[in-house]
């Protein structure tokens, strides 16, 4: 009996005196099918009875292709891609005959780029040949196929890999820092789409900034040019600030400027008054929001103040606005809010922006109150 495939009989009975079912009067071979499945490893068991004594004996063997085998080991693929920082590209790789001869070799190696014709290379006559293929690739995105013939005259292919050959290292714009930010902010081009998004790095005046202070906007395209955005978190002041990257090619560019970050202003008085309110009614006279806003920059600044009201179940459902003014670099300024609300309880959060909507403080902490 077998464990894997099928044998023509499961039961095989001997004579007397007689050895094997292939010896002289025999009613000969036993015939197994083996598995189809390459790499299967399948457990032969047989058992009998010799002169009153019960014997088994057990063997496996694992199923091999008749065809050879070609791999490319190096360059290595990154996400089923190859990359190379140069148009010369070297490619190694490993070239078996089938395991179940010993006696077979590996006859040629060939290779072909995109929908080229095969090129043959010179090979030793080996079981196992290690091979080196030197090719001279156009810039941008290629195809590379291999294949390997063995003395039995089985061909095998490899699928058609994919080469991105980039020689250019990734070119950097003005590092500039935004107003009314935390933080500075430069461009980035790869020419052919493959910048290495862990390779990002940045200092601040000599100190490492971490990972998670650096976000990178934009999605490699290989063989496309891209320009990412790479957003550095900075404290306010003046400071020197280094930015490098590279390519998946293995190309590498910086980008350093001294730069002044302003920071947000400090935040909105998180204490704030309500006169009474009306519920359902137009407001009147000192009826809203009474709030505290404190500018902590060193110039002043106009500000559009605006509360968004939400109710229990957090929905949004009134917004109340004050365009006020301009106030002085550490100075403060009380202003209302004038409020529309039905009867109910809600929480406000203050918020403060200039003309452009650009936020001049960080959202105040959420405040509840009820009409």
């Amino acid at each position: 009996m077998a464990s894997v495939g099928a044998l023509s009989a499961t039961q095989v009975y001997i004579a007397s005196g007689q050895l094997s079912t292939n010896a002289s009067g025999s009613f000969g071979s036993i015939l197994w099918t083996l598995p189809s499945t390459v790499g299967t490893t399948a457990t032969l068991t047989a058992s009998a009875n010799v002169n009153g004594k019960a014997v088994q004996g057990v063997g496996t063997l694992t199923t091999v292709s008749a065809y050879p085998t070609i791999n490319v080991t190096s360059p290595v693929s990154v996400s089923g891609t190859l990359y190379s920082s140069t148009a010369f590209v070297t490619f190694h790789g490993i070239a078996n005959a089938t395991a179940g001869s010993a006696s077979t070799t590996i006859a040629t190696i060939g290779y072909k780029v995109g929908t080229g014709g095969w090129q043959s290379i010179t090979t030793a006559s080996l079981h196992n040949y290690a091979w080196t293929v030197p090719i001279v690739l156009a810039a941008g995105l290629n195809t590379v196929t291999f294949n390997t013939t063995d003395s039995a005259g089985f061909t095998t292919v490899t699928p058609a890999l994919t080469v991105l050959v980039d020689t250019s290292a990734p070119t950097f714009g003005a590092i500039t820092a935004p107003a009314n930010k935390t933080s500075v902010v430069v461009n980035v081009t790869s020419a052919e789409g493959d910048l290495n998004l862990t390779s990002v790095a940045a200092t601040i005046n000599g100190v490492a900034v971490s990972n998670s202070s650096i976000a990178v906007s934009g999605t490699n395209n290989p063989g496309h040019s891209v320009t990412y955005t790479i957003t550095i978190s900075a404290a306010a002041g003046s400071s020197t600030v280094v930015v490098s990257a590279a390519t998946l090619a293995g190309l590498s560019g910086s980008a350093t400027a001294t730069v002044t970050v302003t920071g947000v202003p400090v935040a909105t008085s998180s204490t704030f008054t309500f006169t009474s309110i009306t519920a359902g009614t137009s407001p009147v006279s000192n009826k809203g929001l009474n709030t505290t806003i404190a500018n902590g920059g060193s110039s002043a600044f106009t500000a559009y103040v605006y509360a968004v009201i939400k109710d229990t179940k957090g929905a949004t459902v009134y917004i109340g606005v004050a365009n006020f003014g301009s106030v002085a670099a550490g100075s403060s300024a009380n202003l209302n809010i004038p409020l529309v609300l039905a009867s109910g309880s809600y929480t406000a959060t203050l918020y403060v922006d200039n003309a452009a909507g650009t936020p001049l403080a960080q959202p105040s902490s959420p405040v509840s109150f009820t009409v």
